[in-house]
């Protein structure tokens, strides 16, 4: 199958993966996965489930899938005691010996040649991180043009996550992002549903285990931290074939609202390294303002007047994070009220 040099140092090894999927309660989700890794043309050395869910249901997905794919090779069941997707990620990552690791989500599925494809793009050399760019059929703005000229303006003028023509963080820890791209760029963020990484610079960098429940941010803060000793290594391929048949949470649900609100402020300030100047500090305020209001217009199909409900749970969310200010920019977050 060929041979790759995966780091600076030491002989080239064979190159092979071996994939991690941390799921929550989604037994199906999982057997979806599993049946998309059983038809791939090459296929990866072993499978980690890290299941954070309660009860038996994944554990018996597995053993399922164990029996209706026994191409799978290494397929193993984690059973954990904690929740967050970065804790998994990292207790799934302690497990893998082959050169690169793939992770993959629960509600995503791959196609036959995904797993030939990811490390043929890795033979090139000058890759550590590639992810791949799923498509959501059930949002118009991804993939497609966004859903008004409302929505674009709304977006720019408090300068929140939009289509832009590249893939890039904004200094409020907001992004652009470009889903019409047909080859292979280089990107400063990836999907966090599903991508690989060299192993050892995963193990070298890890996942920031502060951020809590489905860890919102961290497919753009593990990148950046990647960037950072390896500036011009991380690539986004929309050439993989994975798509993403599950639809995603609705951002106006009160603890997911809370959850990256939360990720937001901490993450800005870790982006800066704890030191944001004043313009920065008022970027990110006119970010969150638009967050703010962004679900009840949403909800409105940003008509003129906002969903007053979500509004004042909003700004509720707001004000519990405000409370626990210098907290929160510590990554020690206030328990969900």
């Amino acid at each position: 199958m060929g041979t790759t040099r995966i780091t600076s140092e030491g002989p080239e090894q064979p190159l092979s993966t071996s994939v991690v999927i941390s799921t929550y309660s989604r037994p199906q989700g999982v057997l979806d996965v599993l049946e998309s890794l059983s038809r791939q043309t090459v296929m990866p050395k072993a499978i980690y489930v890290v299941d954070q869910s309660p009860g038996t249901a994944i554990a018996e997905a597995v053993a399922k899938g164990s029996t209706l794919y026994p191409s799978l090779h290494g397929l193993t069941h984690l059973k954990v005691d904690f929740q967050g997707l970065t804790k998994a990620r990292n207790h799934g990552l302690a497990r893998v010996t082959t050169p690169v690791t793939t992770f993959i989500d629960d509600d995503v599925v791959v196609g036959p040649t995904y797993i030939e494809e990811v490390l043929a793009f890795f033979r090139g050399g000058h890759c550590v991180v590639v992810g791949g760019l799923p498509r959501f059929g059930n949002l118009e703005h991804r993939g497609g043009p966004p859903p008004s000229a409302v929505w674009a303006l709304y977006r720019r003028l408090f300068n929140i996550s939009r289509p832009g023509d590249t893939w890039r963080v904004l200094p409020n820890f907001e992004v652009l992002y470009n889903t019409a791209i047909s080859e292979p760029i280089q990107s400063e963020y990836i999907s966090g549903s599903n991508f690989s990484v060299l192993t050892a610079v995963a193990k070298d960098i890890g996942f920031d285990e502060k951020l809590i429940y489905y860890s919102i941010g961290e497919d753009i803060d593990f990148p950046v931290r990647v960037r950072r000793k390896h500036p011009h290594a991380v690539w986004l391929n929309p050439l993989l074939p994975v798509s993403h048949p599950l639809p995603p949470e609705e951002p106006w649900k009160d603890f997911i609202l809370y959850v990256h609100s939360l990720h937001h402020y901490y993450l800005f300030y870790k982006y800066w390294d704890g030191h944001p100047g004043p313009m920065a500090w008022l970027d990110f305020a006119r970010s969150r303002l638009g967050l703010l209001l962004m679900p009840s217009f949403q909800r409105r199909k940003y008509g003129l007047l906002p969903h007053l409900g979500l509004l004042k749970s909003s700004f509720m969310v707001e004000s519990q994070i405000l409370h626990h200010f210098k907290s929160v920019l510590r990554g020690e977050f206030p328990q969900w009220k």
